[in-house]
């Protein structure tokens, strides 16, 4: 993978930004605060989108996704170009919507829905799809960042910690998971019965199209060998007409010899009739010119103007009628009074006013209340009589217990109790009197508002009396039979005057037809006077005998033809001399006792009965060709059969092949994971070896990555801890650089942000030799704030491409 362009339109401190990248090593120079730690955050952003991994179904963000929104817009975004297996890509991300689109970069096409990473997630990058791990693996192999500058144990623990993150991707995943992934994707692709897109579903439902085409084609060939017999026997009734047709000809060749003299004899007359048709043209050819669509024309002209007259005839009796009927609906119009008229609507709709106020006050009517509120009175009297009955007996009561207190106690509380019930009943019968004022209060306003009410309504009565009156009517009804009878003649006014409207129109239409039917007439009247002066003729009863004489002309000039032609055809080839000549060489005595139709219907009979079995025979023909591709269709099905059996068979095999390996794979895995240890331990002391001179050979890395060197000297184990700074990156990047070539084939580019800070001068040749040899194959980005990167490179005379950051 080659990345070639990052378009940083919008994304931390740049706006509308463009680096280029080419092969090799790339060195990206700037100080402290430039962007080079942002430009490495855009190409993972662009990538993974700042998306954590290991989630599937939610999203969930690194820090970084906020830390580099820009704060001088509202846009989040950048574009990222780069080459993978020979095809260019482009990547396009919206960071604030989180949304991308790739695109095949040569076509232009959308490819956004082709992305996927081999898992069941709803979340899909374009990072897994095309690094083929997430985003902690980029972090800890593609990726590396700068540590920080911190020393001894802080420095290997941080390091540590994060290739700590990725201890399970390089555990099964990598090995058996992909494996069996890949294996399960090979079953996949192959298919079962049901998954019927699948190869293996194909080829049964192609075996049995096969089988059931194979009997198709069967039918075919039993067809094909019914029509073979008839094909044949078709062939031998061809041969026997084409005999019967031969004998045909050579007895009409005979036929046609007594023939020619009769010939002769019908050439001599038709040369005779020519000669005396001659004579006659020549009579009348003053007439040749004179023009038969011209006389047409005239009679066209002549019968439009006969009729034109008409139309302009009945124009003018039309209009004649239209102003007749618009007088007499003038004169209906005229006969009404509309004062009167307009007086009556009045009437009516004061009557009517009337007659709803009436109806309202009849419903407002307060008899129901008064009825009620008497009722209560008489209820509210009848209480204060017994309250006051009641107030009587418990005085007297109330008297008789004081008077008795002295002859036994008890009565001082009857006494009190008197008292008090008699205190009640002067205070009901007082309460009592007060609702019995305000009902008869009630009551008296009630009557008053009836008495208006009964008096409203006769006043109401008395004028809508006085509106009948007013016209000589003596109920309601007639008075509203009035009104129906005025407004009946007031809408008859109105379709009168609507007539007369129409009538109007109509009138000026037919004046507007006339003014272009004299028009018409003028132009057909002048039309005619031409035609009759172009023919030299002074009315239509000349043209007409003209007409007749030209006519004559051309059928005489017509039959001659006619018979010059049928001379032609009679002689033939030859000339009437030769034809006297053949005739004379005819026996007189040649006789033939068959007509010559006759033998002609005969032969034309047996023509036509042997084409019809020629087109028979082409038609068998054609379709025996056409079963005869059904036959070579047969060997070809056969043949094909016997593949796809064998299709089915090797794909039987392959599935059958493949759960194995799927059952060895799995318990294999753990060996797997042995072998993997020393694989890295090889490739890492390879790596070290090469960029510290030889100095440390043998590097171990064990199950949780921790890293241990052999001392050269002394053999023994030294922990990574004891090491200095410089040589702890080493051994680092040297563990990354062979991770990411042992869990992903092709080259990956390398991205270094100030990894070699704490490197020396000689570690730091030493790994920029390296770098520059592996930039050959792999392209690496070097991110640097110092200068003497550079300065190496240029004193090794090595090449490198360098990308200033302003």
């Amino acid at each position: 993978m080659k990345l070639r362009e990052l378009n940083l339109i919008s994304f931390g401190k740049f706006k509308n930004t463009i680096f280029k990248l080419e092969d090799g090593l790339n060195i990206l120079y700037g100080g402290n605060e430039s962007g080079k730690t942002t430009i490495h955050s855009f190409i993972e952003g662009m990538f993974y989108g700042f998306q954590k991994p290991h989630v599937r179904y939610r999203r969930s963000f690194f820090g970084e996704k906020d830390k580099y929104a820009p704060w001088h817009g509202d846009k989040y975004a950048g574009i990222l170009t780069f080459e993978k297996d020979d095809k260019r890509y482009r990547i396009e991300r919206d960071f604030k919507e989180d949304k991308f689109k790739v695109y095949d970069d040569l076509t232009g096409k959308d490819i956004t829905d082709d992305i996927d990473n081999g898992q069941k997630v709803k979340i899909h990058l374009p990072g897994l799809h095309f690094f083929d791990f997430n985003c902690l693996v980029y972090r800890n192999t593609v990726s590396i960042r700068q540590l920080e500058n911190r020393v001894d144990e802080d420095l290997a623990k941080e390091v540590k910690d994060k290739l700590a993150n990725i201890a399970t991707t390089l555990d099964d995943e990598i090995s058996v998971k992909n494996a069996l992934e890949e294996l399960d994707n090979q079953l996949d692709k192959i298919g079962s019965q049901r998954a019927h897109k699948q190869p293996y579903a194909r080829a049964k439902n192609k075996l049995e199209e096969l089988k059931e085409r194979q009997k198709q084609v069967l039918v075919k060939k039993k067809e094909y060998d019914v029509l073979y017999e008839d094909f044949l026997k078709l062939k031998e009734e061809i041969e026997k007409s084409r005999k019967e047709v031969e004998e045909l000809k050579s007895l009409l060749e005979k036929a046609n010899m007594l023939k020619l003299k009769k010939t002769y004899e019908e050439a001599l007359n038709l040369q005779k009739s020519i000669e005396d048709m001659d004579k006659k043209i020549k009579d009348l050819e003053a007439y040749s010119n004179i023009s038969e669509e011209d006389y047409h024309n005239s009679l066209q002209f002549q019968g439009e103007l006969a009729a034109l007259k008409g139309k302009i005839d009945n124009i003018h009796e039309r209009i004649s009628a239209i102003n007749q009927k618009i007088e007499e609906l003038n004169k209906d119009i005229s006969g009404e009074n509309e004062d009167y008229i307009n007086e009556i609507y009045k009437d009516y709709a004061r009557y009517n006013g009337l007659e709803e106020e009436k109806s309202k006050l009849l419903m407002d009517s307060e008899e129901n209340r008064i009825e009620i509120l008497n009722s209560e009175l008489k209820r509210a009297l009848e209480k204060v009589k017994k309250t006051k009955m009641q107030g009587i007996f418990f005085s007297i009561l109330a008297v008789l217990s004081l008077a008795l207190i002295f002859v036994n106690k008890f009565f001082l509380i009857s006494a009190l109790i008197s008292g008090i019930l008699t205190m009640y009943s002067l205070l009901s019968n007082k309460n009592m009197k007060e609702e019995i004022k305000s009902l008869n209060e009630s009551i008296n306003g009630l009557k008053s508002k009836e008495e208006e009410r009964k008096r409203n309504i006769d006043q109401i009565t008395q004028y809508q009396e006085s509106i009948i009156s007013k016209y000589n009517l003596l109920s309601k009804s007639e008075f509203f039979m009035l009104y129906e009878e005025i407004r009946f003649k007031q809408a008859s006014i109105k379709d009168l005057s609507r007539q007369i409207e129409e009538l109007v129109l109509e009138r000026s239409n037919l004046r507007e037809k006339l003014e272009k039917g004299e028009a018409a007439r003028e132009r057909l009247e002048k039309s005619l006077s031409e035609i009759l002066a172009r023919n030299g003729l002074n009315n239509l009863e000349d043209f007409k005998e003209a007409l007749d004489n030209k006519i004559k002309y051309d059928k005489l000039k017509g039959e001659r033809d006619n018979k010059i032609e049928l001379l032609q055809r009679v002689l033939g080839n030859t000339s009437l001399e030769e034809l006297e000549t053949k005739a004379v060489e005819i026996k007189e005595d040649m006789v033939l006792d068959r007509d010559i139709d006759e033998i002609e219907m005969e032969l034309k009979n047996r023509e036509e009965h042997l084409n019809n079995l020629k087109n028979e025979y082409s038609r068998l023909e054609a379709k025996l060709d056409t079963l005869n591709n059904y036959i070579k269709e047969l060997l070809d099905i056969e043949e094909e059969i016997k593949r796809t059996e064998l299709e089915i068979e090797s794909m039987d095999k392959k599935k059958e092949a493949i759960n194995i390996a799927k059952e060895v794979i799995i318990k294999i895995s753990e060996e797997i994971h042995k072998e993997f240890a020393p694989k890295i331990n090889k490739d890492i002391s390879h790596l070290i070896s090469n960029i510290t001179d030889g100095k440390y050979t043998n590097v171990r890395i064990d199950e949780n990555l921790d890293i241990t060197v052999e001392n050269p000297q002394s053999k023994e184990i030294i922990p990574l801890n004891n090491l200095s700074g410089g040589t702890i990156d080493q051994m680092y990047f040297a563990l990354r650089f062979s991770l990411i070539k042992s869990i992903k084939e092709g080259n990956l580019p390398l991205i270094l942000d100030d990894c070699f800070i704490q490197y020396d001068n000689d570690r730091l040749k030493n790994i920029l030799k390296f770098l520059h040899k592996a930039s050959k194959e792999t392209q690496i980005l070097l991110f640097t704030c110092q200068e003497r990167e550079m300065k190496i490179l240029d004193e090794l005379n090595l090449k490198y491409n360098l990308i200033k950051i302003a």
